[in-house]
């Protein structure tokens, strides 16, 4: 039997445990399928190539106008400078340009790596390729709201990315500077450079017949030539009577310092003892001590021989002690090298002094004579 309360109970929402709880009953499942998810995004990140990309801007501007030339004494007005969207879409449109990629191409060498060979059978083939692969990596579009163009190249090593932007922006410079110069400019400024550089030529023949025949270019000019050169020898001068009055002093200084230097000095002083002689009487009184000892086995002390060798052995160890009180003393006395220096820069100072008052006489006569003509 229906209990009639059932009906007027309202039905429950479901909440989010609810909704969670069957993949809590299938937890399994779904961590295993995060984890495949997972391992398949490291494996291909891992796995990835590293790609470099190089970007380039250019600033498109507009440097000048050609002139209109009209019969009015009126100029006209300076023209619009500023950059349109055309003006931008075209540069564009000159960047994409399959010629100008094919020149890259042959340039930069695109064409001779390996993987481009291995797919193309000739040359033409092969540039045709590396082509379609520049034009694939290569992003050219114009930056919104500004006059510049970008221009991105990616590739997998970085110094390709670098030369082939480096090549591309050299190539698109001159193919703009070809399509924008005006025909016929080139040789018209060839022919300018030719006939300036003629004229120039016969205007150096013609000054060098004239100097010549004249010997003078320019009174005014050799006056002044002459002043200059007077200067410059009365500045010369003035430096070398300074240099000899500098050196005469230096060389008064260093006789003053020779005559105060020692002409010898002891360099090594050496004192030890008379080896041979102390060895000699060393031996000597062993050997009376040993003949004492033999007569007082037969004699007594008093007995004349044994004194005498006492007064032998007493006088032997006097001189054993003399020759220790007075050890040998060796000096050894060498040239002192102060005086030699102060001898050799005095030999020195008086060579430049030697040449340096011919120096100063030489331009003592240089500066009259430069006066003379001066007049």
């Amino acid at each position: 039997m229906e209990n009639p309360n059932d009906h007027d109970q309202p039905s429950r929402l479901p909440t989010l445990r609810d909704l969670a709880q069957p993949i809590f009953r299938q937890r399994r499942v779904v961590i295993g399928c995060l984890l495949v998810v997972s391992l398949g995004v490291a494996t291909a990140v891992l796995l990835s190539p590293r790609v470099y990309e190089a970007e380039l801007k250019i600033l498109v501007k507009r440097d000048r106008v050609d002139s209109v030339v009209t019969g009015t004494s009126e100029q006209p007005g300076a023209g619009n400078l500023e950059v349109s969207e055309q003006d931008l879409m075209s540069e564009v449109e000159l960047l994409k340009g399959r010629d100008l990629l094919e020149r890259v191409v042959q340039v930069a060498r695109l064409h001779e790596r390996p993987m481009v060979r291995e797919r193309s059978r000739t040359p033409t083939e092969a540039v045709a390729i590396a082509t379609s692969e520049l034009r694939r990596d290569l992003t050219i579009q114009p930056i919104r709201k500004t006059r510049m163009v970008s221009v991105s190249y990616r590739s997998e090593d970085r110094n390709t990315a670098q030369h082939v932007l480096d090549t591309f922006s050299r190539l698109y410079l001159e193919k703009h500077l070809a399509v924008r110069r005006p025909p016929g400019v080139h040789d018209f400024f060839t022919a300018q450079a030719e006939q300036s550089l003629k004229e120039l030529r016969g205007a150096r023949a013609q000054l060098d017949e004239f100097t010549a025949r004249t010997h003078v270019v320019s009174a005014e000019a050799e006056k002044q030539t002459v002043l200059e050169k007077l200067g410059e020898f009365e500045a010369e001068r003035r430096q070398a009577e300074a240099g000899i009055a500098e050196t005469s002093r230096r060389i008064a200084a260093l006789e003053r310092e020779l005559a105060a230097a020692p002409v010898s000095r002891t360099s090594e002083v050496r004192t030890s003892d008379d080896a041979d002689l102390m060895r000699e009487v060393k031996a000597q009184i062993l050997a009376l001590e040993l003949k004492r000892s033999q007569l007082l086995q037969k004699f007594t002390p008093r007995y004349r021989a044994v004194q005498e060798v006492e007064e032998q052995l007493r006088q032997a160890r006097a001189a054993l002690d003399d020759a220790r009180r007075a050890p040998v003393k060796a000096e050894t006395v060498t040239t002192n090298p102060t005086r030699e220096w102060v001898e050799n820069e005095i030999a020195r100072a008086r060579t430049e002094l030697a040449a340096t008052t011919a120096r100063a006489r030489a331009l003592g006569t240089a500066v009259a004579r430069y006066r003379q003509n001066a007049q």
